[in-house]
C-alpha cells in the first residue's frame, strides 16, 4: 500500500497517531482519541451573518449609497461589458460600447466628486 492508502495515520517523523485512523477511499479523517482538532472550527458564515440590530444602516448611510447609485450601476453596466467581451474577440461595437461605459463610470465619479467639493464648501 502507498502512503496515502495506510488506515493509520502517522506524523512527519512516521510516528503513529494515537487514536487517529483514516477511512482509506474517501480519505476522510476521524480522530478517536481524546481531543478532536476539528472540534474548534467555526464557519465563516456564522461571523459574516450574525448581525445585531444597532448593526443595521443609518439614514445617512442609506443616503449616502442612494446619492451613489449612479455610479454603482455606472460600475456594474461596464463590468457586463467587460465580462461579455472576456471570451469573444471584441468587434467594433463591442469596443464602443467598452468606452461609453468607461466615459459613463468616468462622468459619475466626477458628478460625485463634484458634489462632494460643493457641499463642502457651501
Amino acid at each position: 500500500m502507498g502512503r496515502g492508502c495506510s488506515a493509520e495515520q502517522t506524523n512527519n517523523n512516521g510516528e503513529r497517531l494515537p487514536g487517529a485512523t483514516r477511512e482509506p477511499r474517501s480519505g476522510r479523517s476521524t480522530y478517536q482519541g481524546e481531543h478532536d482538532p476539528m472540534e474548534h472550527i467555526v464557519t465563516v458564515q456564522e461571523a459574516v451573518t450574525a448581525f445585531a440590530d444597532w448593526m443595521e444602516p443609518t439614514d445617512g448611510e442609506l443616503d449616502a449609497i442612494e446619492a451613489e447609485m449612479p455610479r454603482i450601476l455606472a460600475d456594474v453596466e461596464a463590468l457586463d461589458v467587460q465580462i461579455a467581451l472576456l471570451d469573444q474577440a471584441p468587434t467594433e461595437l463591442d469596443e464602443r460600447r467598452a468606452r461609453r461605459g468607461r466615459r459613463r463610470v468616468l462622468s459619475e465619479r466626477a458628478t460625485l466628486a463634484n458634489r462632494a467639493v460643493s457641499g463642502a464648501v457651501a
